[in-house]
């Protein structure tokens, strides 16, 4: 359903039936709703679950059969999922076309991949480049926050979201108990605005573009401490 805060309480203001995640209609159609039913100066997306960032194949050499490249996965609908190129064109085909913040509260999706290809449909992401815990973020306390933003940009905003959930994890936190090695838990803000205005995108392009046309000589500096896994149009370098 779709729940509006009010105070401590969560209203229900809409119920919707079974729907699948995978769809990048429905992230347009929750969009349109949002902006046509509660118009805001800035749009936060936040989407929730498994997520594999750009890793086409976790384990170097193994053929998975699980989704790749994508986040929000739906067990009640064959597994569907959103593609990032589906999550690009789920946002860009919305009323708004392009969103404030983009935080996605999933595994391995802070990759310069990923933020490349969605680099025209959010300002800032908010991301981890590691796993994360399943619980999620401290929703409790990053809608508390919220509430209390005025003119600040989105930039000390996604900040701020990830603050509150590193500090759900920290001992003594909210969540701590989820997470008992607070070490392996990342949490990251990525500018759009930055990285476009220092070239960082076309430069990443053109790098892909000379690693790609090297591929056979990169492969031959592949050695137990670094698996290369090489396809279509993109590389992933796994360091051990």
């Amino acid at each position: 359903g779709i729940f509006i805060k009010d105070g401590n309480s969560l209203i229900c203001e809409r119920t919707l039936s079974e729907w699948n995640t995978g769809k990048k209609q429905n992230l347009t159609e929750m969009i349109n709703y949002t902006v046509e039913n509660h118009p805001a100066e800035k749009y936060i997306i936040s989407v929730w679950g498994h997520g594999s960032g750009w890793v086409d194949d976790i384990e170097p050499g193994h053929n998975a059969s699980i989704i790749t490249r994508s986040i929000a996965i739906d067990g009640h609908s064959q597994s569907d999922s959103l593609d990032m190129w589906e999550l690009e064109e789920g946002i860009k085909e919305s009323s708004i076309g392009k969103v404030d913040i983009l935080y996605t509260d999933a595994c391995l999706m802070g990759m310069m991949e990923v933020a490349y290809q969605l680099q025209n449909v959010a300002d800032v992401l908010a991301f981890s480049p590691e796993l994360t815990p399943g619980e999620g973020g401290d929703y409790k306390a990053i809608t508390e926050y919220l509430g209390t933003v005025t003119d600040e940009d989105s930039a000390v905003i996604a900040g701020k979201i990830q603050e509150c959930n590193y500090n759900s994890y920290k001992s003594g936190g909210s969540q701590a108990a989820k997470a008992p090695d607070i070490m392996d838990v990342v949490f990251s803000v990525f500018d759009m605005r930055i990285a476009k205005s220092n070239g960082l995108f076309s430069k990443f392009e053109a790098a892909a573009v000379k690693i790609y046309s090297e591929i056979d000589v990169v492969k031959k500096y592949s050695f137990n401490s670094q698996n290369i896994l090489s396809y279509d149009e993109n590389i992933i370098i796994y360091i051990q």
